[in-house]
């Protein structure tokens, strides 16, 4: 007998896969709000919170990306251009930026709640514009300023530690995917950007 959660997640598989695959860059953006009356729907459908059914989507697209991620990387070991075990260094990796992505993201969350600033406003917004329709204060578009630069430093300070880690571990940063899905902590919000085109990256897209 089907059981009230495993419906849950045969729907929210069934949705993203109507929608389209899930892309690699979505894997660690925050909360996409286009989601969320969908989100409500199958809430409401299921006689869940909103919470579960966000933490069922979030589930699902994150194992679907590490499985993404994994077949990405064992085309490069095929290849002979990262050996198993520096596949194996790769995946472990990933899984510590992840821990690292989503205790921000949770901190950034509790930020702009205390502030009372919508957390979207954090990015690629006009914050004067912003001002101007009364939606934040002018102290709260320095607030937000002051974020977005201790964030531009964080990211800056990751990418230099992850160049540093392939360079240590004899891996071509390339394969780090920097700029791309896991390894970009605000991509879709400003921040994120792609620093190589190699034809390998094919098998990220």
């Amino acid at each position: 007998m089907l059981t009230k959660k495993s419906l849950l997640i045969a729907g929210v598989a069934a949705t993203i896969g109507i929608a389209g695959t899930v892309g690699a860059n979505a894997a660690f953006a925050f909360h996409d709000n286009k989601n969320d009356d969908l989100v409500a729907r199958i809430a409401q459908e299921f006689n869940l919170s909103e919470a579960e059914v966000q933490a069922v989507f979030d589930d699902y697209k994150s194992d679907q990306e590490e499985a993404k991620v994994s077949a990405y990387l064992q085309t490069l070991v095929d290849k002979g251009k990262i050996t198993a075990e520096q596949k194996t260094a790769i995946e472990t990796k990933l899984t510590e930026v992840r821990a690292e992505m989503k205790a921000e993201h949770d901190a950034l969350e509790v930020w702009a709640e205390t502030e009372g600033i919508d957390v979207e406003y954090v990015f690629k917004y006009d914050l004067q514009k912003l001002v101007d329709e009364g939606k934040i204060t002018a102290e709260q578009k320095v607030k937000i300023e002051a974020k977005r630069e201790e964030l531009k430093d964080k990211r800056d300070a990751m990418r230099t530690e992850l160049k540093q880690w392939a360079a240590d571990n004899n891996i071509n940063v390339k394969y780090l995917m920097i700029g791309k899905g896991y390894f970009s902590p605000y991509y879709g919000h400003g921040y994120g950007h792609h620093d190589h085109h190699d034809h390998d990256d094919k098998h990220w897209r």
